[in-house]
Parts: C-alpha cells; structure tokens; sequence
C-alpha cells in the first residue's frame, strides 16, 4: 500500500468541447474573441476587440466585433482589449493540429459542428 492511486489521470485533463460556442473569448488569457478568429493563423486576428459585451456573433461564435451590432452597456462601454500589450498576446496555438491550417470550406465546417457537439455520456 502507500503508492500513487493509478486511477487519477496523468497529465492535464482536456476541457470539454460541449457548449465551447458559448465560452467566448479564447485562449488562456482571453484574447481572441472568435472561434472563427482562433481557427486563423494569428496574424490574422484581430489585434483589438471590445470585451465586456453581451452581443454574441452566431456566424464566427463569440463576441460581436461590428461596433454598430453591440448593445451599449447600461453603466460604461465595452473596453477595448489590446493584444499587443504583454500578457494580451493572441499567438500561439498555430498549426494542423490547432486547426489553423485549415481551408475556409473546412474552417466553416468545424465551427458548425462545435455549435452542435455534444459529449457522450
């Protein structure tokens, strides 16, 4: 007796992809604001967007970024999020194996099936 219980998982245990449409924005730190946008090389994301928002963009999954569609909030405006301020950065997670590799037919095709997903039970 006394050893390590070999039913406790080894390594970081993958969050769920169930209901991932709706936990906006992206990335550890927040930093970018689609699942369309994390599906993009970084250099093409978008550098700022407004976070704070309850406006949800049903298209690219996650924030709306056309500032005509945002509600105002009742209090204060949406702030700004600058990813090119340390600790903002939206690189990393580039690749095939990040999906940023992907063909727009393939990129659209992946985000509606995460709009559905379901885990098994």
């Amino acid at each position: 007796g006394g050893g390590a219980d070999s039913s406790l998982p080894t390594g970081y245990p993958a969050k769920r992809l169930e209901g991932v449409w709706a936990t906006a924005p992206y990335l550890h730190n927040g930093s970018v604001p689609t699942l369309h946008h994390l599906l993009l090389p970084a250099r093409q994301r978008p550098v700022s967007f407004p976070v704070g928002q309850i406006d949800f963009d049903p298209v690219h999954v996650g924030y709306e970024l056309d500032p005509s569609r945002i509600t105002p909030g009742p209090h204060h405006p949406p702030f700004q999020l600058d990813t090119t301020i340390p600790g903002n950065f939206n690189t990393g997670h580039e690749g095939e194996e990040f999906g940023t590799a992907l063909v727009d037919e393939d990129r659209v095709a992946l985000i509606e099936y995460l709009k559905v997903h379901r885990n098994p039970t």
